[in-house]
């Protein structure tokens, strides 16, 4: 039952990362489009869709860190890996996940950190909180944590596509 309840889980967060990094980037890529019809064929650019195209490219980036993570893409040295021979492969994956957990940690401690400092700065070009751009670092590690410890409970989502995958599930169910 526990296990269950944690692949619903899992499938849910999954689902809802990769959904919104790809959000992110369509939507990028929507207004830089825009911003280039803008400044080259009207000849009236404005600067809110360069820096909303940054913020988003920033948050895309940090949001598929954690799909990555569950499609086990680990950073790991193949090499040393292939040598570990196949009965110490699942040992090392542990310890490569257990160093990716204690990186993945320090940003949502440090990125935290960060947010609050910016929280009395201003974007100049959309005014919002910078905290905005600088939350993408803590809320997309703690994704990725999440990932981690999901990649480590079920390896069995191969790295092709932990989100197709998770859709394929999804679809059975």
């Amino acid at each position: 039952m526990t296990a269950m309840i944690l692949k619903v889980i899992d499938r849910a967060v999954l689902r809802f990362v990769a959904f919104a990094a790809s959000l992110a980037l369509a939507v990028a890529a929507t207004l830089a489009f825009v911003q280039v019809i803008l400044r080259f064929v009207l000849s009236s650019p404005v600067s809110w869709t360069d820096a909303t195209t940054q913020l988003l490219i920033v948050w895309m980036v940090h949001l598929g860190v954690a799909v990555t993570m569950r499609a086990g893409a680990l950073v790991s040295v193949d090499a040393v890996r292939r040598l570990a021979g196949v009965r110490a492969q699942p040992v090392f994956d542990l310890i490569c996940a257990g160093i990716t957990l204690v990186f993945l940690g320090n940003l949502v401690w440090f990125g935290i950190e960060m947010v609050e400092r910016a929280a009395s700065q201003n974007h100049p070009a959309l005014g919002i909180s910078m905290s905005w751009g600088y939350a993408a670092v803590p809320v997309g590690a703690a994704f990725a944590i999440v990932a981690v410890i999901a990649r480590i409970l079920d390896p069995a989502t191969e790295p092709a596509t932990a989100a197709a995958a998770a859709d394929a599930e999804g679809a059975r169910t």
